[in-house]
């Protein structure tokens, strides 16, 4: 679906190959790579971008906008109560429904996406998760209407490289990313703030907000930090 609404734009994400000043290719240009589509370059980002991280479910769109200072924003927004409904996901109301979702999300420069997990054959949830699938291709699409560049300020991340970043993996389970963002800014946590997190405590109250806050939450601000992180760890090393 993604690669449709492309096509149909007639939008190109620009790919190039990424070296060191050497010319050999760093282990970890190789690894973001690997893990963030499309390659967000070796420039850094301008100064006094903002940075969205978003996260889509067929209940809500969760999103936190993340800037040199900080959390900037954070919150969620109702998507379906009845998430069965096939009429939902007709292309009128999905249209309609993105448009509005769209307008009442806050400006950023750059939306930060978790690419989703293979869905089996065999899945219980195939028909819904098919469903996610749609709504955040309509969604996605959408925000390509926000900014001048398309589609290519939209990026994607890997699980494995939020896993890697915020050590949520243990087994073959992943962590709470709600505790282990609380465990980062809490001063009285051993875990340390390696990525300089700042939220203040208004915030910080809707993280625990019964309809806004919770896991997607976490998360949404976990994508973005993880983008800024990678964009100033590219740029480092090739600088140097």
């Amino acid at each position: 679906m993604e690669r449709i609404c492309r096509d149909l734009l007639k939008l190109k994400i620009k790919r190039s190959k990424y070296e060191t000043k050497d010319g050999k290719d760093n282990i970890m240009v190789k690894y973001y790579s690997k893990n963030v589509h499309p390659h967000p370059g070796t420039e850094g980002l301008p100064e006094g971008s903002q940075i969205m991280g978003i996260r889509v479910s067929l209940r809500k769109v969760s999103y936190a906008v993340l800037s040199d200072e900080g959390l900037v924003r954070w919150g969620s927004l109702p998507v379906f109560t009845q998430v069965s409904s096939k009429s939902q996901y007709e292309h009128t109301n999905l249209f309609s429904l993105c448009q509005d979702l769209v307008e009442r999300l806050p400006p950023a420069d750059y939306y930060v996406q978790e690419d989703l997990l293979t869905i089996l054959p065999n899945d219980p949830y195939v028909k819904l998760k098919i469903n996610l699938v749609k709504l955040r291709s309509y969604l996605m699409c959408t925000l390509t209407s926000r900014s001048v560049l398309g589609m290519n300020n939209i990026y994607t991340l890997k699980p494995a490289i939020l896993d890697s970043l915020f050590t949520l993996k243990m087994g073959s389970d992943r962590l709470s990313m709600q505790d282990k963002l609380w465990n980062m800014i809490n001063e009285k946590s051993e875990t340390p703030n390696l990525y300089n997190i700042k939220i203040s405590e208004d915030m910080l109250s809707i993280l625990y907000d019964k309809e806004e806050g919770g896991e997607p939450l976490a998360g949404a601000l976990l994508q973005a930090v993880a983008f800024k992180h990678i964009v100033q760890t590219l740029k480092q090393k090739t600088e140097s």
